[in-house]
């Protein structure tokens, strides 16, 4: 349970990235700087991740947050 809790504190920040545009991803790639493949690989470990897509199921808000981060990271 506890897990969840900071799994969805990591959602909010990460949507917030994304909506809100804090970083900008490109400047990152200009001063070679590799933040964004950091961010992606980690999105995708935990999107692809089985042992978190069936604790997920469990909680129905916390798995739909978790597929709008990746509607929004897509």
């Amino acid at each position: 349970m506890e897990k969840m809790k900071y799994l969805s504190v990591l959602l909010k920040v990460l949507r917030h990235i994304f909506i809100g545009n804090y970083i900008n991803f490109a400047i990152c790639e200009y001063y070679q700087d590799d933040t964004f493949a950091k961010l992606s690989h980690l999105i995708l470990n935990t999107a692809i991740s089985v042992d978190y897509v069936h604790e997920l199921k469990a909680f129905p808000k916390l798995h739909a947050k978790v597929f709008a981060v990746l509607c929004i990271f897509f």
